[in-house]
Order: C-alpha cells, then structure tokens, then sequence
C-alpha cells in the first residue's frame, strides 16, 4: 500500500497534475482509495456512467470499444476524466491485462478538487488531443476490409473529441472569469467575499456499479 508521500509523488508524475500546487496534491491524496483489479477484470465498462478517476500504479489495461482494441496504458497513465468532464457515459471498456494497482478518486472528490482546476482543464485538453493524433496516425493494416472496420470508429471518436473539448474550453473559460470576479471582490475595499470558487457542475451524476474492484487495506 502507497504511503501519503508516494500518492503525492505518483500524482506529481501525473501529465495532468503537472502544474499543479503541492498544496492541491495533498488534498487530493487523501481522497485517493488503493484498488487492485485482476486480470481480464472490467475497470470501466461501456456506455456506463463514470464513476471516479483512475490512476495506475502498477499493471497495464487494456482500451477497448466493442471488440476494437485501442490502447493499452501503463503506470502513470489515467483513467475517467473525459467522462467525468463531460458528464457522458464512458466511450469505451478498460480491461486489466494484468493484475493491476490503481488509486481512485471518487466522483464528488474530482468534482471539488479537480475540476475546477484551469490548468487540469488545459491538460487534459492537450492529452485528448495528443490521443487523436495517436488514434489517426496509427498504422491502418492491410486488409481492405479492416480499414473499412475502422472508418466508423475513427469518424465516432474524431466528432467526440472535438464536442468534448469545446465543452471544456467554454468550461474552463467560465471558472477563470467566475474566479477572477470572485478574486476582485475579496479585494475590493469594504467588501468581504462570502462566496466559494465556483463550479460548472453543481449536480454529481448517478452512480452506477460495474465491476467491483478489491479494495486495499
């Protein structure tokens, strides 16, 4: 089981975590549960509501939409945000190909520590991006009839991304005005600023149960 210290480290090492305060990481650290999934166990299945952010520790999943193989993750790599950002159901399944550590965060702690985090926001716009060209630059094989298998899929995503990104650029630009506003306020002489930092999601999302991972003591 990861001390406090090493959840602080693992999420520093974290691509959308990068930029931010140590501050901010520790309180995110003490929300995250210690999961272990084995293998060929579902992490996340498709069309199903999101129910928190995945980090892995240690193992590998598998991404997959329907019997389409997309990726596979390693150490580091996360798991939830797009979905939870957007507030859609998950486009895709996560299978663990191997015996698999990871450390969640629960929806309502994403939705208060994380999400109103510009440059969470940022990165994860630029990740998105970086997985499309992933996706569109991967060698297509051979076969005629495997590149028409693909077209769909490849159409499908291309629209998603581009829809999600600009639900989080509009996003990210009204919790930056909203805090700039709330900032001038508790400036601003003979005023006191009541308010907390605002939120675009102000109702958290059903949950649902998929595959129940072990939790670690």
């Amino acid at each position: 089981m990861l001390s406090f210290k090493e959840r602080v480290d693992l999420l520093k090492s974290v691509y959308i975590f990068s930029k931010t305060p140590p501050n901010v990481l520790e309180n995110i650290a003490k929300l995250l549960q210690e999961v272990f999934y084995e293998v060929g166990q579902c992490i996340v299945s498709e069309d199903s509501h999101p129910e928190g952010l995945f980090i892995i520790v240690r193992g590998k999943v598998q991404v997959k939409r329907g019997n389409y193989f997309i990726q596979q993750l390693g150490p580091g790599a996360t798991l939830g945000e797009q979905a939870l950002l957007s507030a859609e159901d998950h486009w895709a399944s996560v299978f663990a190909s191997e015996d698999t550590v990871l450390l969640c965060l629960d929806r309502r702690g994403f939705y208060t520590q994380v999400a109103t985090r510009i440059e969470v926001m940022r990165a994860i716009i630029s990740l998105q991006a970086a997985q499309f060209r992933d996706l569109s630059l991967r060698e297509i094989p051979g076969e005629a009839r495997s590149k028409v298998e693909r077209m769909p899929l490849f159409r499908e995503r291309n629209h998603q991304l581009r829809e999600t990104n600009l639900k989080l650029e509009q996003q990210t630009e009204a919790i930056k005005a909203q805090n700039e506003e709330l900032l001038w306020q508790k400036k601003k002489p003979g005023r006191k600023n009541e308010g907390k930092f605002w939120s675009p999601w102000s109702k958290l999302p059903n949950s649902t149960n998929g595959s129940k991972p072990t939790k670690l003591p």
